[in-house]
């Protein structure tokens, strides 16, 4: 006679079963709790966009100003750069770092070429101002800045689409510089948005600043392109 409390063998596939009702039971928790994560973190994004102009610094704006042009500008809407695309640009149909084009400020014009391993912004003596590299693309923020004093600037992403993203300029030390968001633009067939920009009150806005502002603001949009029938190209 068998002992009272001894185990029951199972009959029937009974262990099956029940290995199979505890895995499904983990998987689902699991996936509850990754969808949960999820949602805090959306929240955690929206938050932070909500209070993005509520904290102190210098805030600007890089607006569209016609087909072709973009121009940086101050709260007092006064013209700090101008930024001249080329059509893949105007379209977004790429998503490199760079962008071909013109860019000119009080002191002078400047035009970013492509060299041998880099982007480079000249002015018109054909002196290097800076140095852009990597792109910020398909969810992964490899872009970057590098200034001739040897300064260098990386630009991580927060949030789950560009609604709610906020890109961050940070130095070597991880410090902040500036911060982009995008907001809602005029109505257009291009969907074009503003780019909003704070920069942190213990910089002040030179004009190298004010240029690798208006290369990189275009960069917290590419980051959530993604590649196009196979080709590196942004929708």
């Amino acid at each position: 006679m068998a002992r009272t409390g001894s185990p029951v063998p199972p009959v029937n596939g009974d262990e099956g079963r029940a290995g199979r009702f505890y895995a499904g039971t983990h998987e689902a928790r699991s996936g509850r709790s990754a969808q949960r994560a999820r949602q805090d973190f959306a929240e955690k994004c929206w938050k932070a966009w909500d209070e993005f102009d509520k904290q102190p610094g210098t805030y600007l704006r890089l607006e569209w100003v016609g087909i072709a042009r973009r121009e940086l500008r101050s709260a007092e809407q006064q013209t700090i750069a101008t930024m001249s695309s080329t059509w893949w640009d105007i379209l977004g149909t790429r998503g490199i770092s760079g962008i071909d084009g013109r860019f000119s400020t009080s002191n002078g014009s400047f035009v970013l070429k492509r060299t041998r391993y880099a982007w480079e912004l000249v002015d018109k003596t054909g002196t290097p101002i800076l140095y852009t590299g990597g792109r910020n693309f398909d969810r992964i923020a490899g872009a970057s800045i590098s200034l001739p004093d040897e300064r260098s600037l990386r630009f991580p992403v927060l949030g789950t689409h560009r609604a709610n993203a906020i890109m961050t300029a940070v130095d070597e030390a991880g410090k902040s510089i500036f911060r982009y968001r995008l907001i809602p633009g005029p109505g257009s067939i291009l969907r074009r948005r503003i780019v909003e920009i704070a920069v942190h009150p213990d910089w002040k806005l030179t004009e190298e600043l004010a240029l690798s502002i208006a290369i990189s603001a275009p960069w917290l949009r590419s980051y959530f392109s993604e590649p196009w029938n196979g080709h590196p190209w942004s929708r």
